[in-house]
């Protein structure tokens, strides 16, 4: 659905439908524009009352922040392949994650502080703990069995 190379961009979702084939809903990577180490992709989305489903995928050069708020949801994985510079997601209490693989996160914020809102289905987040000073490096079990775990980056 969104692809973003070589630039810094921002979408702002509200109530939108999305028709997207295929399991990815943003791949933030480099390509073939631009110096070749230096094209990465800086993608920030915001949604409200938003439903989203799909992987959000970025390379080691590439960045990647998702915003859920006003009742979105989403059903999918952030960084799964663990490659991005950096991935990042907040939450409001309102808003939902179900998660589709395990996921890899530079720093995750969620204005439910026990996560409730965050269905695992079995699979886990691993939170940068260098990033995420509030959760102090704690293991905090989520909703349907998985865990939000800290991990060393580097």
């Amino acid at each position: 659905m969104f692809f973003i190379t070589n630039t810094r961009a921002t979408a702002n979702l509200e109530r939108t439908v999305l028709k997207q084939s295929g399991a990815v809903l943003v791949n933030v990577t480099s390509s073939r524009w631009s110096k070749t180490g230096a094209n990465g992709g800086d993608f920030t989305l915001n949604t409200k009352k938003q439903a989203l489903t799909g992987k959000i995928l970025a390379n080691n050069i590439s960045k990647v922040k998702l915003a859920l708020t006003d009742g979105s949801s989403w059903r999918g994985s952030l960084n799964e392949d663990n490659q991005a510079d950096s991935a990042s997601i907040a939450l409001d209490r309102s808003s939902s994650w179900e998660l589709t693989a395990n996921s890899y996160v530079t720093s995750i914020s969620d204005k439910d502080a026990s996560f409730a809102n965050i269905k695992s289905n079995g699979h886990n987040i691993y939170y940068d703990a260098s990033q995420n000073s509030a959760l102090a490096g704690r293991t905090i079990d989520l909703p349907g069995g998985g865990k939000l775990l800290p991990q060393t980056k580097g």
